[in-house]
C-alpha cells in the first residue's frame, strides 16, 4: 500500500496540502518578522509557535519545508 493510499480521505490532494503549508509557513515567518521589528514579544511568541506546529505538521506528513 503506498503513502497516497494510506492517507485518509480529507478532498485535498497532497501537492495542494503541500502548498497550502507552505504558504502558511510563509505567513507565519511575516508575522513573526513583523512581530520582532514592532518589538512585540507576545505576537512573536505566537507566531514561533504557529511555525513550530507547522513545521511539526510537516515532518509527519513527509514534507520539506525551505
Amino acid at each position: 500500500m503506498t503513502a497516497v493510499e494510506q492517507t485518509p480521505e480529507t478532498g485535498v490532494a497532497p501537492s495542494t496540502f503541500r502548498d497550502a503549508l507552505q504558504l502558511r509557513v510563509q505567513e507565519a515567518q511575516t508575522s513573526l518578522a513583523a512581530a520582532e521589528a514592532l518589538g512585540d514579544p507576545l505576537l512573536a511568541q505566537i507566531a514561533e509557535a504557529d511555525l513550530a506546529d507547522l513545521r511539526a505538521l510537516a515532518a509527519r506528513n513527509d514534507i520539506t519545508l525551505p
